[in-house]
């Protein structure tokens, strides 16, 4: 499946984690290898799942922390301010979020 996105010009700049309970040197390599951009081990906490997904996202796309806590939204288009500043689109909440890698 990985490798089918990864090959598709429309698809290959979806990020893709692959959350595993293989953690062999070996099978994380392969999954690598396949096309996967982040491996996360079983079990995996919602927090360091989320942060990879901060991590891989373009930066338009974040979750806004104040629409979050309101309503469980995960992801809201939000505009790349200066110095890591971001503003969501849905509710217009400025909030200051980690550069991206």
């Amino acid at each position: 499946m990985t490798r089918n996105l990864k090959a598709s010009a429309e698809t290959r700049a979806i990020p893709v984690i692959a959350v595993t309970g293989w953690v062999k040197t070996d099978d994380l390599e392969r999954a690598l290898r396949a096309g996967c951009d982040s491996v996360l081990p079983k079990p995996c906490r919602p927090d360091e799942l989320l942060a990879e997904i901060d991590r891989l996202l373009p930066a338009r796309w974040r979750r806004c922390p104040e629409c979050h806590l309101r309503n469980g939204t995960s992801l809201q288009l939000s505009v790349d301010l200066p110095d890591h500043y971001f503003e969501c689109h849905n509710c217009g909440h400025v909030w200051k979020a980690a550069p991206t890698v």
